[in-house]
């Protein structure tokens, strides 16, 4: 059969034309009319249906019609016009339910009622099918709109398969709108003006709201069942949105989340208009949402997060008998189990209520304290399983400051609930990670905080890298709580773990000991382990970890030690202090190694240097002059630093002086093209004077000599310093050839000068190999030769000092001279194996 054998005009708009005016008789009658009518003969011939009696039109043939649009509607194969009068004819039924006297005529069918709601079909989220769905939502509205005020008015005759075919459908299109979760439940969208509603509100998101505006007169009413009954059938469908169970895969769409969203927020609100009523079925269902949940991390992040929110919206009794079931979940032999209620039990901590207990049974009060949720946590940080493991130590990790305060909170109480359990002699409570009895029969605050850090040092050695990473964030949070376990055995842990393997461990001990550090500024230890875990990361092989460390060192070098913060600055110096003496002196390479980095970044701006020199003088000169030997290496300095090397006698006098000077020529080095020739003639003079009467100490002639070079090459005075080169590598080869062979020896020189004139001939023979002879080989052969006449007094005179200056100087020449070093190396290696 077409449809032009039954329309004459256009069908649609036929259909809309016979709903509206089922409509107007629905507004001629009151709501208690219906009984009425059945009984009233007079009133019997004022109804639709009498009058289509009287006209020959039956309500068979009025239900045939619908029945045979509806059909056609829901078949997989129907166009878009056959959908469209499906709808209308949906409409046009709705309406006729709510016609009084249709009781009386048996215009309910359940399964035509059935065929009406299935033509509310919501295709597969193909492109096709969703832009025919769009064109469809106008009519889904206007069918919608008849619908849902019929469902708090009507009587299915107790129908529950009805009913929950009803409240299927309305479910999915409560999913309509995927925009925004700001739906307001207590609109009343069905009796709001058509064209304020089309002005102020897009179609999808009105779509949304009579669905649950349908949903709640499900729920409000007693026509249609129990309504506790209907309530749990609504969640059961709801909790399939908060589920997520049309998303497939991580990261779950964000229309997805949205539609979640809307589904908590319909739970709270009718939860806030009649907690009494709806808080035990809405209970019921989080612990089904709990037992169903997809076992992948983002599915567990948004139902627990969902039942975060619905669970403080119910009665104090549910809630404190919810978490106790939850801490009973947490026991579960299914893991799956276990890690939903740990995710679960961390927003519990983290967002923790502090709820009344007036009232409520003595047995349950303990669950409103965090005391249960703690050492369940804490108990699973030793389960057997990793998965529960590590969401344990995860949860331990991102709510320590929670459970540290908790445990710190309860430690002198007396009278502070206490949790009972059932005697059970297979379990086994003298060790953790079987049951959180074991955390109870602890006697003291410090014997529960050794416990937790004797369960981090285990999982820091843990085979699964979430669990060590985690361990470690939650080791800084206890060393941060308490000083106690800032010792060197924890603080040792974080160097291991800067070897770790795994890139997510070593990033997070980066994060970790950075923050101890930020937290105890003025502790040598940790001042000293920052170094030694942070500074070797800038040569990882991995990026990532490379660009956190020299993000770290940056913040402590770039930016505090210029700051006006004295607590930021005064870490930096202390970090300086400790680099620039002996025992990590060896870690200046990798600090180097960062100014290279920040150089090709231009991250290095000299002008702020200048801010150092208001320190100088304040105990801090030797760690801003090390700190400058790196900068200038890398970029210019400001004149008003240069000013300071004009006057480097000044220094002679300080401690450490060697340390000291060899620090300023260094910058000298660097430096000596910003400042005037005048001065840097005066500072040549001086070098010389001084590098001429063997004044200068040992150890720092080769940086004296190697500035000295620079300056002399900057203010062209090669000549002169050639002179001055022979000069002074004649009278050293002097005072050596008369110290080895007992020429014209009247007083024998101390250990001391001979290493000084040792030290000159290696510098200048590097400089040039002009000064090389053979007299100086023959000098250095005698200071390393161990056949010595042993009646001599020479092998008396060289000490094992001189005789590795000797093995030094000769390295060096024999760098200069490739025939040479063939003809002297056997004999050096034959002395080193046996000296």
């Amino acid at each position: 059969m077409t449809i032009s054998i039954l329309f004459v005009h256009d069908a649609l708009k036929t259909l809309c034309k016979l709903a509206d005016v089922c409509q107007a008789w629905c507004e001629k009658f009151s709501d208690d009319d219906e009984s009425v009518i059945s009984e009233n003969t007079s009133l019997q011939e004022n109804v639709l249906w009498t009058y289509l009696n009287g006209m020959d039109i039956n309500v068979k043939q009025i239900l045939g019609i619908i029945y045979l649009l509806c059909s056609k509607a829901v078949k997989p194969t129907s166009t878009l016009e056959e959908k469209e009068l499906g709808l209308g004819s949906a409409k046009w039924y709705f309406s006729c339910l709510r016609v009084p006297g249709s009781a009386a005529y048996s215009v309910y069918h359940p399964n035509l009622y059935s065929l009406c709601i299935d033509c509310f079909y919501i295709p597969p989220e193909s492109k096709d099918a969703w832009n025919e769905y769009e064109s469809l939502l106008p009519l889904f509205v206007e069918a919608l709109d008849v619908l849902v005020p019929l469902l708090s008015e009507f009587h299915f005759d107790r129908d529950s398969g009805t009913i929950e075919h009803t409240i299927k459908k309305l479910s999915e299109l409560a999913a309509s709108d995927v925009s925004k979760n700001d739906l307001n439940f207590s609109t009343d969208f069905v009796n709001m003006n058509k064209k304020e509603r089309r002005r102020h509100y897009q179609i999808a998101f009105v779509i949304t709201s009579l669905a649950y505006q349908g949903l709640t007169s499900l729920m409000q009413t007693d026509l249609n069942g129990e309504k506790d009954y209907n309530y749990s059938i609504i969640l059961s469908h709801l909790n399939r949105l908060i589920l997520c169970c049309k998303a497939t895969s991580s990261p779950i769409p964000h229309k997805y989340l949205v539609i979640k969203d809307n589904t908590v927020a319909f739970i709270c609100y009718n939860l806030n208009c009649d907690r009494d009523f709806y808080s035990k079925l809405s209970q019921a269902a989080l612990k089904r949402l709990c037992i169903a949940v997809n076992d992948k991390t983002e599915f567990r992040s948004v139902v627990a997060d969902s039942v975060f929110t619905i669970l403080y919206n119910l009665n104090t009794e549910d809630i404190a008998e919810m978490i106790h079931w939850l801490l009973l979940l947490v026991d579960s032999s299914e893991i799956k189990d276990r890690v939903i209620s740990l995710e679960i039990l961390n927003l519990l901590l983290t967002n923790f209520k502090h709820i009344s207990c007036d009232g409520l049974d003595e047995d349950l009060k303990i669950y409103l304290t965090p005391l249960p949720l703690v050492y369940a946590v804490l108990t699973r940080c030793d389960d057997t399983s990793p998965a529960v493991r590590t969401k344990a130590l995860g949860v331990l990790s991102q709510s320590m400051e929670h459970v540290l305060k908790f445990i710190m909170e309860t430690r002198d109480k007396t009278d502070f609930p206490e949790e009972t359990f059932e005697d059970n002699p297979e379990r086994e409570y003298t060790v953790n990670g079987y049951h959180r009895v074991f955390w109870y029969e602890l006697n003291s605050f410090r014997e529960r905080l050794d416990e937790i850090a004797s369960i981090l040092v285990r999982r820091i050695e843990d085979n699964n890298v979430t669990a060590r990473r985690a361990a470690l964030q939650a080791l800084e949070k206890l060393i941060t709580f308490d000083l106690t376990y800032l010792s060197v055995e924890n603080i040792k842990l974080f160097l291991n773990a800067a070897m770790d393997s795994n890139v997510v461990v070593r990033k997070q001990m980066i994060q970790s000991l950075t923050a101890v550090l930020g937290n105890y500024y003025d502790n040598s230890l940790v001042q000293v382990y920052w170094i030694k875990c942070i500074f070797p990361l800038v040569n990882d092989p991995e990026t990532g970890v490379q660009g956190k460390a020299l993000g770290v060192m940056e913040e402590q070098f770039l930016q505090n030690i210029f700051s006006n913060d004295h607590t930021e600055r005064d870490r930096a110096f202390s970090l300086l202090n400790h680099l620039s003496n002996g025992q990590l002196l060896s870690y200046k390479r990798y600090l180097q190694k960062a100014f290279n980095s920040w150089k090709s970044e231009n991250k290095l701006r000299y002008q702020v240097v200048g801010q150092l020199e208001k320190h100088f003088g304040k105990d801090k000169d030797k760690c801003i002059w090390f700190y400058l030997s790196i900068f200038a290496a890398y970029s210019k300095l400001p004149s008003k630093i240069c000013s300071y090397l004009e006057d480097i006698e000044k220094y002679e006098n300080s401690e450490n002086f060697p340390d000291f000077m060899d620090l300023i020529l260094k910058v000298l080095g660097y430096a000596q093209n910003s400042l005037p020739e005048g001065k840097l003639r005066d500072i040549g003079d001086v070098f010389k004077r001084n590098l001429l009467q063997f004044v200068i100490p040992v150890e720092l002639i080769p940086i004296t000599i190697e500035v000295l070079h620079k300056i002399e090459k900057h203010l062209e005075n090669q000549e002169e310093f050639s002179k001055f080169s022979s000069e002074i590598t004649e009278m050293s080869v002097d005072c050596l050839s008369q110290f080895v062979f007992e020429r014209h020896l009247k007083n024998t020189p101390s250990e001391e000068l001979i290493a000084k004139h040792l030290c000159v001939v290696k510098e200048f023979c590097q400089i040039s190999a002009s000064y090389i002879s053979d007299e100086i080989i023959l000098i250095l052969k005698t200071f390393i030769s161990s056949n010595i006449n042993g009646s001599s007094p020479v092998p008396q005179r060289i000490t094992p000092i001189l005789k590795a200056h000797a093995f030094a100087t000769l390295g060096k020449i024999l760098l200069q001279e490739e025939k040479l070093a063939k003809e002297i190396l056997p004999m050096i290696a034959k002395e080193l194996t046996t000296s």
